[in-house]
């Protein structure tokens, strides 16, 4: 019994041992069932994450098994080819490949299966696809083999690469564009990387450098050039790049052919999308023609240096229509006009707005002529930033579409204003040179009726003189010919200012201080212009010396303060000034009677009304006045002018009507020691004497005159209307004759031959010349020969006598 139980026990234990072992397999099983299940659940939720993915793709993703049959395809696909999922799905891939590159897809898929590989497996390439409606779309193309127990399938990824094929297309034709454009460039052009190598070239600079664009670029010039120009072609390419600059220089230069030109290299940088120095452009402008111009040039001027400046060209274009704002501009427009290129383009009105106000409405108005003509020039003058109006030569073309419609207008700028400048210089120049015609020829005028004047005036003179001597003085006749005499007097004056504007008067010129001289005037000119004048005399110190008649100062000081009186209307101030003034060259470039050097200046400054613009380019003409009738000659400036200029000095003329005036005479300095002698120390002589003269003059009245006057002086008078007579009369004359008068200017004869042959009979003889104007036979230039007598006609008896003295005391 026990023994059964014992039994019974064991076989229980066994039964749970094996049911515990059949319940461990069990849960072993169900943790591995767990596991799969959880793994398949995994699979079932990354193959649903794949799909949509997949499925979602922009790209096309498309699978086929060996037979080339669709297993898989994808709305990515759909939308690139136009079939859908439904569609495709089960037919065959050529449906979707061109019927010429079908044979080429069956022959790679015949090959991947003997071989059992790829190719090329995962490399992309590009070709084309065949759309639904029959249309080829090119297609970017990835494919992938993979195996399953099903047997080999293919899976392709397909870009459309269409808009790609465009900008592909559209950049060719763009490169293809700015070739043909530089192409036709007739200089040679070619641009550089950053490191300077070069990276392309037209066909200018390829005819240069006899080398196509395959064979230069990826070359630096060290590759194609000689080193020393090298050298220099690649510093200036790094300058430009360093400096971001333009770079412009000359070169000399040999063709690829053998001939060599003069060269002007333009070099500029641009920049990549990110601002940065992506390179260099360059043009070389044949200048050779321009060269042999110069060196033609300056051989014709004696190898002088000729210095050239190129107008600076600006290229625009802008609208055609409305404020003609710019859409285009060059950037040198910042070099030449101040401006940034934006301004032009950005801001409303911009070129309308800085035309200078006198020109806008004419070249607005010229537009005109554009739109009728198609193209059309016009100068006028442009606002620089710096403020400077800039004179602007536009050259203007008008562009239309291809319905005639204007559209455009491009425009080339130069700027002119040198040339302005010099076309105005010219027409001063010429003004001046009119004006120094005029002035002569009124001269020319002026001497003459001075010279036959001054032949009637001393008849009269002399003539009334002799009357009056044998007229009682309370005889109502005296007072008669007191008038005549003074009349005579006056035109003798008259003629003195004549002679003096046109150069011709006889003058004596000595070394004198010029304050000195001044200071003897003061006296006379106080008088002159009154008490109601404040005459200020303000004397240069260290003043330098000049040459010149004493008189002629007392002539120019009493015309300048005569007129400044009659401009300061009640009370005013006039002052005399001297002072020491050097100049150079262009100084006073405007004026034409102006040379460079040291000058003593004495001025003469008022403050009454002052001279206009219209008046004062008249102001040294003879009988020029702007006073009323009786009130002046018009001869007064002229005199000065004349004085002036015949001492080769200059007149400089500031005014301004309301606020005065200031005339500036410059006098050349002289460099000998003063030897100037005071008025108060000159030494009159005795008006009469007893000596023997002999008399010569051509005009019958003068010549009885002449001998009448000077008998009654105590002289014994032989007289020859001719210089023959008066040779004949010296040698046969027993006596000794101590004083030979001749006119100057006579038939047969002058006056200084007829001196010169009695002169080498008897040296003894004085002699003293009389003459209505200058002559070159005894004066230059007016200034009196040394050692010469002179007697300008008309002369009064006391004038004679002490002419006659001085002539016969003189050693």
């Amino acid at each position: 019994m026990v023994n059964k139980r014992v039994e019974s026990k064991e076989t229980d234990d066994n039964e749970i041992k094996k049911l515990q072992e059949e319940l461990r397999w069990v849960k072993a099983e169900l943790d591995i069932a767990r596991e799969r299940c959880w793994k398949l659940e995994s699979l079932e939720n990354s193959e649903a994450r794949f799909r949509s993915l997949v499925q979602t793709a922009t790209d096309g993703i498309i699978s086929i098994d060996s037979d080339g049959c669709i297993t898989h395809w994808n709305s990515g696909a759909e939308k690139i080819f136009g079939y859908t999922e439904a569609e495709a799905v089960g037919r065959n891939i050529f449906i979707i490949i061109p019927q010429r590159i079908q044979d080429a897809h069956k022959t790679g898929i015949a090959m991947v299966l003997h071989s059992g590989q790829l190719k090329c497996p995962g490399i992309t390439r590009e070709t084309s696809g065949l759309k639904k409606d029959g249309r080829e779309v090119p297609v970017e193309l990835t494919v992938s083999r993979w195996q399953t127990k099903e047997g080999v399938f293919f899976t392709s990824i397909i870009r459309d690469i269409t808009e790609r094929k465009r900008a592909e297309v559209a950049l060719n034709n763009n490169i293809k564009f700015q070739q043909v454009l530089m192409d036709a460039i007739p200089a040679p052009v070619f641009y550089k990387d950053a490191d300077c190598v070069y990276i392309g070239g037209n066909k200018a600079f390829e005819l240069y450098i006899g080398l196509s664009q395959e064979q230069f670029i990826g070359k630096t010039v060290y590759d194609i050039a000689p080193p020393d120009l090298a050298e220099i072609y690649d510093k200036s390419d790094r300058e430009a790049l360093k400096n971001r600059g333009v770079q412009s220089y000359e070169a000399t230069v040999v063709y690829a052919d053998g001939t060599r030109h003069d060269v002007l290299f333009n070099k500029v940088v641009f920049s990549d999308a990110e601002g940065k120095v992506a390179g260099i452009i360059g043009v070389m402008l044949d200048i050779t023609d321009r060269k042999k111009n110069e060196q033609e040039l300056i051989s014709v001027k004696t190898r002088m240096e000729v210095l050239m400046s190129y107008t600076p060209v600006m290229i625009y274009a802008c609208k055609a229509s409305g404020d003609f704002g710019a859409t285009f501009i060059s950037k040198n427009i910042k070099e030449y006009l101040g401006y940034q290129p934006d301004e032009f383009i950005t801001i409303s009105n911009f070129w309308i707005n800085n035309l200078h106000p006198e020109d806008a409405p004419h070249v607005l108005s010229g537009l005109s002529l554009l739109f009728e003509k198609g193209q059309h020039f016009h100068e006028y003058r442009f606002l620089h930033k710096n403020g400077e109006y800039r004179w602007m030569h536009d050259q203007m073309k008008l562009i239309r579409d291809t319905n005639g419609e204007p559209v455009e207008i491009i425009g080339a700028w130069m700027d002119i204003t040198e040339h302005k400048r010099s076309e105005e210089h010219k027409a001063i120049l010429e003004a001046q040179l009119h004006q120094a015609q005029k002035m002569e020829s009124v001269g020319r005028l002026a001497g003459g009726v001075a010279h036959d004047f001054n032949n009637m005036l001393t008849v009269i003179l002399g003539t009334t003189e002799i009357v009056m001597d044998q007229v009682d003085r309370n005889n109502p006749i005296y007072e008669e010919l007191q008038e005549i005499r003074n009349a005579a007097m006056r035109s003798s004056n008259l003629t003195r200012q004549l002679l003096a504007f046109a150069r011709k008067q006889i003058i004596e010129p000595i070394e004198l201080t010029l304050n000195l001289t001044v200071e003897e005037m003061m006296k006379m000119l106080k008088r002159l212009i009154g008490e109601d004048i404040n005459l200020i005399w303000k004397p240069g110190t260290n003043l330098w010396q000049i040459k010149m008649d004493p008189s002629q100062i007392d002539q120019i000081l009493a015309n300048l303060c005569v007129n400044a009186r009659d401009a300061i209307s009640g009370v005013g101030s006039l002052s005399i000034e001297t002072g020491n003034r050097t100049f150079k060259e262009n100084d006073f470039a405007d004026n034409g009677d102006f040379t460079s050097g040291e000058y003593v200046m004495l001025a003469v400054s008022d403050d009454g009304s002052g001279i206009d613009k219209k008046t004062m380019d008249k102001l040294f003409e003879p009988f020029f006045t702007t006073k009323g009738m009786h009130k002046g000659t018009g001869l007064g400036l002229a005199t000065v002018y004349g004085i002036v200029r015949q001492n080769k000095g200059f007149i400089n003329v500031c005014s301004e009507p309301g606020k005065g005036t200031t005339f500036r005479i410059y006098l050349p300095r002289h460099m000998e020691n003063v030897s100037q002698i005071k008025k108060e120390d000159r030494k009159e002589p005795a008006e009469h004497g007893h000596e023997t003269v002999l008399l010569v003059e051509d005009e019958p009245t003068i010549l009885k005159m002449g001998k009448t006057m000077l008998e009654s002086l105590g002289y014994k008078v032989l007289t020859a209307d001719t210089p023959g007579k008066a040779i004949s009369i010296a040698k046969e004359y027993a006596g000794e004759i101590a004083l030979l008068i001749t006119d100057v200017v006579m038939p047969e004869m002058s006056g200084r031959d007829l001196a010169v042959n009695i002169l080498s009979r008897y040296p003894a003889i004085k002699c003293l010349f009389m003459s209505g104007y200058t002559a070159d036979m005894i004066a230059h230039n007016g200034v009196l020969d040394q050692g010469v007598h002179f007697i300008q006609k008309p002369f009064s008896r006391n004038e004679l006598a002490a002419k006659v003295r001085n002539a016969l005391i003189s050693s």
